[in-house]
Parts: C-alpha cells; structure tokens; sequence
C-alpha cells in the first residue's frame, strides 16, 4: 500500500482553477475515460440529494465515459435551477468531448444553498480540457477538496499470471463525515477488466467496510459518492483474481477513509473501535 498515485493506463485528467472558489485554488477537475471503461458508484444515503448526485445517478447505466468534479460550491439545496445548471454543465463537457450527455458524471462539493456560476464551467471546461494528461491525478488530489488540510491518495498493485494490476484513488472530507458516507467523495480507478456488474459488488463491498464506518461529526452530507472505473488495460480479467483485487480495493479504500479521519476538521484524535464476539457482523456494527 502506497500513498503514492500510481498512473492507470486509459485515465486521463485534468485539474484548473476556474475560480468558483474564488481563492486561486484549483476547482474544476475533468476525468476521461477510454470506450472500453466500465464504472460503478455508490451515492449518498441522505433523503434530500444534491443535484449532482441525482443527476449522477441516473447517468450511472450510460456508460460514463467522463467525470466532471467542482469543490467550492455543492448545488446542494438549489432546486430547479440547481439540476438544469447541473446538466447545463454535463452538456458543456459532453459538446467538447463529443460524448453524449448520459455518459457525464457531475459531482460538486463545498457551500451549500448556492447556485453554481455556470459560465465558470462554460470557460473552465475548455481549458481544463487541453491539460487532460495521463500523470496528472495528483492534481484532482487536490482540485477536489474543500476544507480539507492535506490531499488523500492511496494506491496497491498485485500481480496475476505475471501481469500486474493498478488500483489508484484520491478521495477528499474532512468534515459531516459519518456512516453512510456523509461529505465525501472518492475516485478510484483500476486497470483490471470488469463488467459493471461484479465491479458495483466489489465497490459495495468495500465501502461498506471503509467509508461507510467512519464518523468525524454525525452529519451526514447530501453530495457524497464514491466511484470505481476499470479500463482493462492490464488485460487481466476481474474473475482471474476477484479475491486478490477485493483485498487490494479493501485496502485502498481504508487507507483512504483512514486519510479523511486524520484531516477530520478539529481532530485531534484516531480512535478505531473493534467489536469481537458479536453473533454477526450486524450486532458489532451496531454495537460499534
């Protein structure tokens, strides 16, 4: 385990200031993925979603094929205006990738009850566009967080039949941070072949045993998602090696979730708590 970003083959990125924070701080990130990349996401347990989060619901079955991610402003509680400025932006990045609509992700995280600026996006999107690289992750790192004091990144390799196999991710939170996820988000990416399918089950998984166990404050926030791409290219097929790689995602996504309680807002403090002898992992969940 690395804190270190490993590149994934088939991930391009970039991250700019497009001055939606307003404080010289990169705010705008793009993530492209390559035709054969299947992505799975887990969203927010909170009853009153964010526009992005709904809108990156419904466009999670279209084959994402990019990740459009702004920190310093969360469309969270916008109403109308808030979703049409939501797909205005996804349509903005769909016309200069020539992708459709449905294959854009948007995430948003930061204040809350603010419409976006949308010309940001309208002038931001072309010029992050331009810099997307294969190298530049570490960029989202840090384009993507909020009140966050350090950026959060975790990588694991392993090899199978003598090929290796890349998990990388960055996450940022630091605070409304509690089971069910709560204000956070995660990226994660793979070189390892998958349908959407068994990657959705690895990925629950794996949250289920990471972010969703963790707690800063008790509040639960309304843009939290996690998601999980895979490319293919290492050409090892997930089947070959789904105990290995369920292993390596759990611990990408525990060092990552680890990352968000030690930035925590205030902390001072890492308590981990270990429940043993409970008649199933319900009752120690519970207990905990």
């Amino acid at each position: 385990m690395s804190q270190s970003l490993l590149n994934i083959e088939g991930v391009l990125s970039a991250s700019i200031d497009a001055g939606i924070k307003n404080n010289d701080a990169l705010d705008l990130s793009i993530i492209y993925l390559t035709e054969s990349t299947t992505t799975a996401a887990v969203f927010t347990q909170n009853v009153f979603c964010a526009a992005p989060v709904v809108v990156a619901k419904n466009h999670l079955n279209h084959h994402p094929k990019a990740l459009l991610i702004n920190s310093g402003n969360a469309n969270a509680g916008t109403g109308t205006q808030g979703m049409e400025n939501t797909l205005h932006t996804c349509a903005c990045l769909a016309s200069e990738l020539s992708i459709d609509i449905e294959q854009v992700l948007p995430f948003s995280t930061g204040v809350i009850g603010q419409q976006l600026d949308i010309s940001k996006f309208d002038t931001g999107i072309p010029k992050a566009i331009v810099k997307l690289s294969s190298d530049s992750m570490s960029g989202v790192a840090k384009g993507i967080l909020t009140t966050d004091l350090v950026e959060k990144t975790a990588s694991k390799q392993f090899e199978v039949n003598g090929k290796m196999v890349t998990i990388s991710g960055v996450a940022k939170g630091s605070g409304m941070i509690r089971p069910d996820m709560a204000t956070m988000l995660s990226f994660i990416f793979t070189d390892v072949k998958s349908t959407q399918a068994k990657l959705q089950q690895c990925l629950t998984t794996s949250v289920n045993q990471s972010f969703n166990r963790i707690t800063v404050d008790g509040d639960t926030s309304t843009n939290d998602a996690c998601t999980l791409s895979a490319t293919g290219a290492s050409g090892v097929d997930i089947h070959d090696c789904v105990d290995e790689f369920q292993r390596a995602l759990d611990e990408v996504t525990q060092s990552l979730a680890h990352q968000i309680i030690k930035d925590g807002e205030g902390a001072t403090k890492f308590v981990e708590v270990c429940v043993k002898g409970g008649v199933s992992n319900a009752d120690c969940l519970e207990v905990a």
